[in-house]
């Protein structure tokens, strides 16, 4: 880990290129079993800046379709409860977490456990109440992809 904040907001947007580099392509049977990677994904995930946290859950979207499921569980898990599940006692993450979501839900939502899947709903309930409207914007922006990967019952 470097010390400089950029340089690790920079290291978590390359994740995909480096899984990339490890020759895991989306669709083929080649997948990661470079537990490097998913490490730095974790120690992105629960770094102490913000700005990096973000650049973490923006570079790690893309990067779920070349784990392995087992690695892809884990890291699903760490954006649920440690990054989302805490995003109302860091409130200088929503917007990032905000502008993420509807690329998240479309990779992960369908399929997820209930428990962990009411993390995103109880999410969704609060930012109307925070007073960050770039938060609010981009849960408005995303919102077709909270339906689309729920279903329309779950917001009637």
């Amino acid at each position: 880990q470097d010390t400089d904040h950029n340089v690790r907001g920079c290291l978590a947007l390359q994740l995909t290129k480096l899984a990339e580099a490890f020759n895991a392509k989306p669709g083929t049977e080649t997948k990661i079993r470079h537990d490097g990677i998913v490490d730095e994904v974790m120690e992105l995930l629960q770094d102490e800046e913000a700005e990096v946290r973000g650049r973490a859950v923006e570079g790690t979207i893309p990067l779920l379709e070349h784990l392995p499921a087992n690695q892809r569980a884990n890291v699903t898990a760490a954006l649920t409860h440690e990054v989302y599940g805490k995003a109302q006692s860091r409130h200088g993450d929503l917007e990032m977490l905000a502008r993420n979501l509807g690329p998240l839900a479309a990779q992960v939502w369908k399929g997820m456990a209930p428990e962990d899947l009411e993390v995103y709903m109880d999410f969704l309930r609060e930012i109307p109440r925070c007073a960050n409207a770039e938060a609010r914007a981009a849960t408005a922006f995303n919102a077709p992809a909270f339906v689309f990967a729920l279903g329309k019952q779950h917001f009637e």
